[in-house]
């Protein structure tokens, strides 16, 4: 079973390729390779970027229970043809993402919070022969988990046995159950 940061990383990639940026059928991966082929940009891709758990509550007392900081990435590819246009088509490109995700409920109800996106561009020059731009957004978001211990014996009845003679103890205890 895949962890829940990727179940979060395939979501988004899913609601993404609604776009219609990304061509049809939509070019959206769920990776951080680049892609090297002319034909294969614009593409979207998305990508775990890591985790940060952090106790939710007190650590010496109950069962372990955490907040996630995940890290995801998602990063908006488009050829590099007009210098002039870049930054705008960068930036429409990175506000259609915005709009996708954090308008939808049904992705939102997934976590518990995005408190930080943080956005930046890049030029890519793969050997001179494909040259791209990259709006890549990082997306902080959190949620919670909790560990509760697997008890293989819930301990439910309890035997208590001094002997096999007459007048030895020989009980047997049902314990209340919570």
């Amino acid at each position: 079973m895949p962890s829940f940061e990727i179940e979060i990383r395939d979501e988004t990639a899913r609601r993404l390729e609604a776009l219609s940026r990304y061509g049809s059928p939509a070019r959206v991966r769920k990776s951080f390779i680049l892609p090297t082929q002319d034909s294969e940009v614009p593409c979207a891709l998305v990508y775990f970027g890591g985790v940060s758990m952090t106790t939710d509550g007190d650590a010496n007392a109950g069962a372990p229970s955490f907040v996630h900081s995940v890290r995801l990435v998602v990063s908006c590819l488009v050829k590099a043809n007009d210098p002039e246009e870049l930054e705008l088509e960068l930036d429409d490109a990175a506000n259609e993402v915005l709009e996708t995700l954090l308008t939808d409920p049904s992705w939102l109800e997934l976590i518990d919070s995005v408190p930080q996106i943080d956005r930046n561009y890049k030029l890519h020059d793969e050997n001179k022969r494909l040259l791209m731009a990259e709006a890549r957004m990082i997306f902080t978001i959190n949620y919670s988990s909790d560990w509760e211990p697997r008890v293989p014996d819930r301990f439910a009845t309890g035997r208590i046995r001094t002997g096999d003679t007459p007048g030895d103890i020989n009980a047997e205890l049902n314990l209340p159950q919570s």
